[in-house]
Parts: C-alpha cells; structure tokens; sequence
C-alpha cells in the first residue's frame, strides 16, 4: 500500500493549495498502517511526491523510476470546500510558445522591424476566442512570460506558457492541435518565427469506486457528510499526477471539507484556512480516513479482490476505447471537391444536406457526394447535362416541368434545397 504525501506550494501564495495538509495526513495515515502493517500482514510505503503544482510530475517521476511498482494499491486525499470520495480530474499538457520577430526602433523605423509581441499576442487572443467552442471540460489558460525589453525597441522575442485540459488523454490530443494553430495563424499573419514545446502534462484521474467506496464508508464512520461525486460537473475540476498513477495501479484522490464554499483554490484565502484548526481537523480525519481504508485492503481479501478486477475492466475498456477511436478515425472519406461552399455533384454545386437528400432520392448512399460524379462518368456521361435524380433518364428541363405540376400542397412538403440549406445552417 501507497500512500502519496504531496508537500509543494504555490509560488507567491504559499499553500493556496493545501498541500500542508495532504502532506500531513498522509504521514499520519502511514504512521498508523506502519503500525499495523505486521499484525495485518501488509506493507505500507510512505512516499514524498514534491512538484505536482507547476507541472513538474513528482509523481510521473517517482512512477517512472519504479516507486509504485510494488504496490497494490494508492491513496491521498485532498483539501476541498466538501468531502467527495472521488472527482473527474482532467488530462493536462503545458505548451511553451515563443515569437521570434526582428527589432527596430519603434517610433523611427518600425517598418523594417517584426513585432514578436504583436504575434504572441494575436496568438493569444485567437485562445481567447477558441475558448468560446470548447465543451465545458475542456481549459486553455497561460501567461505571458517576456513581452520586450523596452517599450522603444520592437519586440524581437516573446513568449508565454499555456496548460490546456481536457477530460480523457484521448480527447486532449485534438485540442492541443487547435490550441497550437492559434499560434501558427498568428505567426504566419506577422511574418515572425514560432517556436513551441510541449513541455508535459497529466492524465486524467481514473479513481478506484471499489476503493472509493470503501474512504467513504470510513469517512462517514468518523461523522463526515458527503457530496454525491455525481453532482460534481467536470467542468470544475483540475488535473494532478495522480491520475498517471491511476493508470498504474488502483488509485484514489478524494477530497476532504476543510474551507466553505465561496473560497476558492490558489488562492491566500486558501492558504490561511490551511493553517487554521479546520486544516488541522483535516489533517486528522484524513489520516484516519486513508488509515481506516488501508486496513479494510489488508484484512477483507474480498475487497483487494473486487478493486482489482475493476482496476482491470476499466483497463480493458480504455484499450477498447482507443482502438474504436483508431477505427473511426481511420482514412479520410473520399468526397467531391469543395466548390464555393458546396460540393461538385455531377455538373451541380451543392451543399453536403442538399446532395445527401439527393442521393438518397435516387437510391445512392447518401453523404458520398463523389457517387454521383463517378457514377456519371461511369455511363460516360461527365460533362452532359445534370440529370434528374428522381428520373435520370430525363434531363433538367423535364425535371423541372414534373416539379411544376406538382401541387401547391405537395410543393410545400418538400422545399426547395436552397432554403433546406439555410434551415440547416441555421
């Protein structure tokens, strides 16, 4: 058993975070097991995990260098406004960008110059204006790191650092492409040189419910109230290494009531009620809480023996998840050149909707607008007049003269495709 100590703080705030207490109730909590291990028949490892807060991986290391592996399971717990037993922690990459341009003097000769700030903030704003088409899981934020040395001179360099989140490893992939070419645009609109680096990231935390259960169950026994996890939206949470860990071994990070609602996380708010005696009471039921859980692993096999087989469904699942994503990913659909908004059907432009209800109408698979081009020149037809998709052997005109007959009533059931168009765009 692993029990995860994180004791790093926030640069200018201090525990904003509640580290203090992470740190301190997972000593106690390994005191206590420590002194049970034997008579239990179990071991307990204590592990210090620094530099989860600016990104540097404690954990990602220590994982790397073999400290989790001889672990059934791990555990931490977490200061937050309520106690949960698990939350939807999000996958997280940090991106360093930097603008090369050219310097000049601003006021004399800014036209042989290249303005990196310039770039580095367009590159910026165009974050700022994806952010409005992300789901409610998925974050970009940053700083800027260096904008220039002197208001006179025009910036040759500039950079910034960003994290984008998202909630799966999977789905984070797309968004740091997106998130990238906001800079490439801006980059290419002012003529200066990008240079970027992924600089690394966490994974989602996939939390043990087995083993959730099991803190829970022990939290309420020393008179806690808790929050139904499924009332907390992902769209509130953060990231931590720990969720590379869950992807290692049956892992939770519940959290812990230390501070009311209304006060927030990186905050000096935070960091006071940390020092304060509700951050002690947390020290205290936590440890006993992680403590209590650990036991409950040692003396129940049935339960080590329910988490692990969740732990290996829910690998099982993710493998499976990645493969049908691989599958439907798959090769680029072959579709007809996009031709003013539209797509070339035979001799006609239309637009995706109207060419799949025609195709559709004369019987072809609708959303293959090559089809009808190649079905066309298969009958050595390319180049001749656009055939009527409800009666192909008649041209255009007669297409239009059926149409005409049609009822005013008949007409109104079916729209014309230019207004079908604007309805579904709309």
């Amino acid at each position: 058993m692993i029990v995860c100590c994180e004791y790093d703080a926030l640069p200018g705030i201090g525990h904003g975070c509640g580290h203090n207490v992470i740190g301190t109730a997972g000593a106690g909590a390994g005191l206590a097991l420590a002194a049970l291990a034997e008579e239990a028949g179990g071991r307990v490892t204590i592990l210090g995990t620094p530099a989860e807060e600016q990104g540097g991986g404690g954990k990602k290391r220590l994982l790397a260098a073999g400290a989790f592996a001889d672990g059934d399971v791990a555990m931490m717990v977490h200061p937050e406004p309520g106690d949960v037993e698990y939350v939807p922690y999000l996958a997280n990459e940090q991106l360093y960008v930097a603008m090369h341009g050219k310097a000049a003097h601003a006021s004399s000769t800014p036209w042989a110059g290249v303005n990196a700030l310039d770039a580095l903030v367009l590159g910026y704003m165009a974050v700022a204006a994806l952010r409005q088409h992300l789901r409610d899981d998925e974050k970009v934020h940053g700083i800027i790191l260096d904008g220039g040395k002197a208001d006179n001179i025009v910036p040759d360099h500039a950079s910034a650092r960003f994290r984008v989140r998202a909630r799966t490893k999977e789905r984070l992939e797309p968004l740091k492409a997106r998130v990238l070419a906001c800079f490439e645009g801006a980059a290419a609109q002012t003529g200066a040189r990008l240079e970027h680096r992924w600089l690394g990231g966490y994974a989602d935390m996939r939390s043990n419910r087995t083993l959730a259960a099991a803190y829970r169950r022990n939290g309420e026994r020393l008179g806690r109230t808790f929050v139904d996890p499924s009332l907390i939206p992902a769209s509130i949470a953060g990231s931590t290494d720990m969720g590379d860990v869950s992807y290692a071994l049956p892992s939770i990070h519940p959290v812990i009531g230390m501070v009311p609602l209304g006060v927030v996380g990186h905050t000096e708010e935070f960091a006071r009620w940390a020092g304060s005696e509700a951050g002690d009471r947390c020290v205290i039921d936590g440890a006993k809480a992680l403590a209590m859980t650990g036991v409950d692993v040692w003396t129940r096999p049935d339960l080590l023996a329910e988490v692990r087989a969740e732990f290996a469904t829910t690998a099982t699942q993710r493998r499976a998840g990645r493969a049908g994503l691989s599958r439907r990913a798959g090769p680029p659909r072959r579709t007809a050149p996009a031709v003013s908004g539209g797509v070339r059907c035979g001799d006609d432009v239309l637009g995706e909707e109207a060419h799949d209800a025609r195709a559709a109408r004369a019987g072809g698979r609708a959303g293959t607008p090559a089809r009808c081009r190649s079905r066309r020149a298969a009958a050595g037809r390319t180049g001749a007049a656009p055939r009527c998709p409800r009666r192909p052997s008649r041209g255009p005109s007669s297409c239009r003269a059926a149409t005409a007959r049609r009822s005013p009533a008949s007409r109104r059931r079916r729209p014309p495709a230019s207004r079908a168009r604007t309805t579904g765009r709309s």
